[in-house]
């Protein structure tokens, strides 16, 4: 639930922030220019900056290292300390590209050269990454160079993916059906209950001495239908529709 907490934490920041704004300016839509590509490479930079300067102290991947304070005090809005300048970053972004509409006017190409980004940063970056930098986890954080290419990979890949899958999402999946709209009305409610499921679920299978080899599947198949049974129910109490 770190990130459900992270998110509430996002949102309440926005409501204070919106309190001196006029209302007017965050409920329109405005039918503004889509990103230029140096929109993208700016904020592609400010990214991979913030993740090189946070992992001094938050190295990559749970790493050891780094400050103890600060990992604590970071451990109290996310489980991946290392990975707070994207949340921060893209939550910002999300309400620009919603405001400016960029969600239905970024032009197609955009997505096929945010795909391009990402593999292309793969290929480029990422061998060096672990030729140079395995040696030591010196990639994970700190003062040398492939922390720093690291940091450069990730926010290349991260921003390429979700541009490319926001336009094939659009291109591709744009209208939902009643089976679609059932699933996604219910996928955060599943995303809150899931966890203690699962674990029910597969102590009960080792209960009844279910074969080994064949429990990752079983709790693949009871649980999905389960979780949506009672995601359902949950829902169905007064009010909780409008918080789930």
């Amino acid at each position: 639930m770190w990130y459900v907490e992270l998110l509430f934490v996002f949102v309440c920041l926005y409501a204070v922030w919106a309190k001196f704004m006029s209302k007017n300016k965050l409920s329109v839509v405005r039918q503004s220019k889509p990103p230029t590509y140096t929109m993208l490479a700016i904020f592609v930079m400010i990214l991979a900056v913030s993740y090189f300067i946070i992992r001094l102290w938050v190295p990559a991947l749970d790493l050891p290292g780094g400050s103890p304070k600060v990992r604590a005090f970071v451990g109290l809005f996310t489980a991946s300390g290392y990975d707070l300048p994207q949340y921060v970053g893209l939550f910002i972004l999300g309400i620009i590209a919603y405001q400016r509409n960029w969600f239905r006017n970024t032009p197609d190409s955009m997505g096929r050269a945010g795909f391009g980004i990402a593999i292309g940063a793969s290929i480029l970056l990422l061998p060096l990454v672990l030729i140079f930098g395995v040696d030591g986890l010196q990639f994970s954080g700190g003062w040398n160079w492939t922390s720093l290419v690291y940091s450069l990979w990730e926010a290349l890949f991260c921003v390429g993916v979700i541009l490319g899958l926001i336009i094939f999402f659009r291109k591709r999946v744009f209208h939902q059906g009643k089976g679609w709209s059932f699933l996604s009305a219910h996928s955060f409610v599943i995303y809150i209950i899931h966890i203690p499921i699962i674990a029910i679920v597969m102590a009960g299978l080792k209960v009844i001495h279910f074969p080994p080899s064949f429990i990752f599947l079983a709790t693949i198949l009871i649980t999905i239908p389960l979780c949506f049974l009672l995601g359902y129910i949950i829902r169905q109490i007064p009010f909780v529709s409008k918080i789930l």
